[in-house]
């Protein structure tokens, strides 16, 4: 049966037999293999600035009938890898003999990681759109489950430095509902969903979308079910060899993003951060 990886080395092997355009598809699913499940047709003809029929042509090429069925082989590779990897079962038969080679294998790893998080295109394209929500934001709300609450709490902690009015929304909880149902049109919506993917983010976004109001997922290289409800998506890959996954590459993309809204904010945001930082040191918050 054909997987997505052997798309990929056929897609490498036919590059020459490709049209101009078709080698502009290509190129674009060889470095975005991980997003091919979201995408409609429209929104790749979008992204690769080619028409949908040339799409079309290029899935003819590797012997499909339509982009539907493409895409259902990326789709499927991806919830194979969710059900496996992303769930902590991790394979224990290839244990490294010593801390040496764990430290090389994780580096490696976590190299590959950055990379294809920080390098991935509908990361970069959708920096600017973030930006543009969180300056017309009247409140933030940030929210995670379980280890992806973790990474909502340093979110909301650094958007904090830049004078927004940011909340947190602590998941699971037994009064999700109450805290959800102050959030309003205007509002933004930031939530972390990596798995194992906790339902009550998944509702929240699902009763979000339904009214309105922006939402952005950052999540993993699987099928969050929050995708579908998400106006912008932010991918992290999470890849390790072994029991626990890696959550580097999200750190490093929530760094990057912050960067850029400090950039963005300019002046206004250093004033604000200086002045808190003041405060803290007038407060003994840090050693002397």
């Amino acid at each position: 049966m054909m997987t997505s990886k052997a798309i990929l080395d056929l897609i490498r092997k036919k590059q020459e037999d490709f049209s101009p355009t078709q080698r502009r598809v290509a190129d674009y699913v060889l470095r975005n293999p991980e997003s091919i499940p979201f995408l409609t047709i429209t929104q790749f003809s979008k992204n690769t600035g080619v028409s949908s029929n040339t799409i079309v042509l290029f899935c003819s090429q590797l012997g499909f009938e339509h982009f539907s069925q493409f895409k259902k082989i990326f789709a499927k590779d991806a919830s194979s890898a969710k059900t496996g990897s992303h769930t902590g079962k991790k394979n224990s038969s290839n244990l490294p003999d010593s801390i040496e080679k764990l430290f090389q294998q994780e580096a490696e790893t976590n190299s590959n990681n950055l990379k294809a998080t920080l390098a991935n295109e509908e990361n970069i394209r959708n920096i600017a759109g973030f930006l543009k929500l969180l300056d017309g934001a009247k409140n933030v709300y940030v929210m995670g489950g379980r280890i992806s609450g973790k990474l909502a709490s340093m979110l909301a902690f650094l958007l904090r430095y830049m004078d927004l009015k940011v909340f947190e929304i602590e998941l699971p909880s037994t009064d999700y509902l109450d805290k959800i149902s102050y959030v309003e049109q205007g509002d933004l919506v930031i939530g972390f969903s990596f798995p194992r993917y906790t339902s009550q983010l998944v509702e929240a976004f699902r009763y979000f979308a339904e009214r309105g109001i922006n939402t952005v997922l950052f999540t993993d290289m699987g099928l969050s079910p929050a995708v579908p409800h998400s106006k912008l998506i932010f991918y992290c890959k999470i890849s390790s060899n072994y029991y626990l996954n890696s959550y580097v590459a999200c750190v490093a993309l929530i760094e990057v993003i912050c960067q850029a809204a400090f950039v963005a904010r300019g002046e206004a945001a250093k004033k604000h951060l200086d002045e808190m930082l003041e405060l803290l040191g007038e407060h003994g918050v840090f050693c002397r």
